[in-house]
């Protein structure tokens, strides 16, 4: 009985060309699928100061229940991290600082 080489049933697909000068390495191949197909370029989601303050309230709520605040990351898209760059923000009292702009105290205390 003649045993088939593992490669055997694979069909030959032609070798990807990387480009050297694109963006992060990525395949020129993938990037033009992608504009074919509709795809946009990715975006970080942004959250306004009101957002922050709401998940901040719903975490700070489900204190001492097992995973509740996990199941709200979850639920949110978020990273604990997220959390606690938000918590130290609102409790620095700048409400720029929740807005992400980066001004923080030193906006506030020009005003």
């Amino acid at each position: 009985m003649a045993i088939a080489s593992p490669s055997a049933n694979v069909a030959e697909t032609p070798p990807r060309k990387i480009s050297v000068e694109g963006d992060r390495g990525i395949h020129d191949d993938d990037r033009d699928d992608q504009a074919d197909r509709g795809f946009a370029e990715a975006r970080r989601r942004q959250y306004t100061a009101a957002e922050k303050l709401r998940i901040l309230r719903e975490a700070d709520a489900c204190a001492g229940q097992k995973g509740a605040v996990a199941a709200l990351l979850r639920r949110e898209g978020l990273y604990s991290s997220h959390l606690a760059t938000w918590r130290k923000q609102r409790d620095a009292g700048s409400s720029d600082r929740l807005r992400g702009n980066g001004a923080g105290a030193d906006a506030a205390g020009r005003a």
